[in-house]
């Protein structure tokens, strides 16, 4: 993330790409005043679209938002049982036994889009603006997950018996 803000910020508001008329994005990619990539920076921006796309989930709606972060939780729990069981350290957000433990508590949520999510998606943004939407949608999870209720995230998101297909 460091490398591809640093780029952004050196080609300043030339770093600016449109996506066309929005009827096919690949194919109508301009660059403003004909900026022109170098091979090293075509690679950072093919490895922070992946980046992006590999925590996309925070972009989606909420109802599909929440089922990833159920299926990330259940698989967090099941590599802290597995830790357990090979008595070795459990790894961060992997502990069920820990209370408000997994990536289904808000303020877990809300660490990572602080963190992680929202400072890549603002340098994806600068350099992208027509994926404005992808910021529009992070803050509308933002929103979801500072509202979300303290029963609401223990009752339903976080007991074993509650499967996907219950939401």
């Amino acid at each position: 993330l460091s490398a591809f803000k640093a780029k952004v910020m050196s080609h300043g508001n030339n770093s600016r790409i449109s996506i066309g008329n929005g009827l096919s994005p690949a194919s109508h990619v301009q660059a403003h005043q004909h900026q022109s990539f170098t091979s090293e920076e075509r690679l950072l921006i093919m490895k922070m679209a992946v980046k992006c796309a590999d925590i996309g989930h925070v972009t989606l709606p909420p109802d599909v938002h929440l089922l990833w972060v159920q299926s990330l939780q259940a698989e967090f729990y099941k590599q802290g049982d597995l830790e357990r069981k090979r008595k070795v350290p459990i790894s961060f957000l992997c502990n069920k036994n820990k209370p408000r433990n997994g990536p289904a508590y808000g303020e877990n949520q809300l660490g990572f889009i602080d963190v992680i999510c929202e400072p890549m998606y603002e340098a994806w943004v600068k350099m992208f603006p027509a994926c404005e939407e992808l910021m529009e949608n992070l803050q509308i999870i933002r929103r979801f997950w500072e509202n979300e209720s303290v029963s609401r995230q223990e009752n339903t998101l976080n007991r074993p018996d509650v499967v996907v297909s219950d939401l």
